[in-house]
């Protein structure tokens, strides 16, 4: 996934490097999307997507909408994987702000007032 047709710097680099990675995969099936069309294809057709490839930036508003989609943003995850382990892997759970359609005074997880200390 790529908006390189906004991004012509730091996307093409992004899109460049990407094919060349999958070219050493010849049995992989890729769909070349920009991020708009990913997000409409999530909503309208999500059965249609396996795996998604992308920036830390798209990958995380996408994994929040993915994780909406999907009934709650408390239940949605990604991962920065290294296959070959040979840097440390991330795994970021989504974080979501506390409603803000609380009655005024309710405790949130961050106390009375709902903001962050």
């Amino acid at each position: 996934m790529t908006k390189s047709n906004a991004q012509r710097h730091g996307m093409v680099f992004w899109d460049e490097v990407c094919r060349d990675v999958v070219a050493g995969y010849p049995d992989l099936t890729i769909d070349w999307m920009l991020v708009d069309a990913m997000t409409q294809r999530m909503v309208l057709q999500p059965g249609t997507i396996d795996t998604v490839l992308a920036t830390n930036l798209h990958a995380d508003i996408l994994s929040d909408l993915a994780a909406a989609l999907a009934g709650s943003l408390g239940i949605g995850a990604t991962a920065n994987i290294d296959p070959e382990r040979r840097r440390p892997s991330m795994f970021e759970p989504i974080h979501a702000r506390p409603s803000t359609s609380r009655a005024r005074g309710s405790r949130t997880r961050w106390g009375r007032s709902g903001r962050r200390p």
